[in-house]
């Protein structure tokens, strides 16, 4: 059986809804899952170069040299010392 001709319009905008669906579903599970699971553990998610003083300064001191701000791969445990880095 042959498919029905879709004009490709309609084509993109199918395609439009769905990654709008995909990137609520992120967000959102993002939002409400991840990011609250990484606050319960101590774990510092910034998402933008304003650190707080105690954090820049922690990270200043236990890598020294390195660039501030640090690469987005890289979350501090807040009170035991740790810095997970992607390098």
């Amino acid at each position: 059986m042959k498919k029905p001709y879709n004009p490709p319009i309609e084509l993109v905008d199918a395609i439009n809804l769905e990654v709008n669906r995909q990137m609520e579903d992120r967000i959102r599970i993002y939002e409400q899952k991840i990011l609250p699971a990484l606050k319960k553990n101590h774990i510092i998610f910034y998402q933008s170069r304003n650190v707080e003083p105690f954090h820049h300064d922690f990270v200043i001191r236990l890598l020294p040299g390195r660039d501030f701000p640090l690469p987005a791969t890289c979350a501090g445990v807040q009170g035991q010392g740790h810095l997970f880095s992607a390098r």
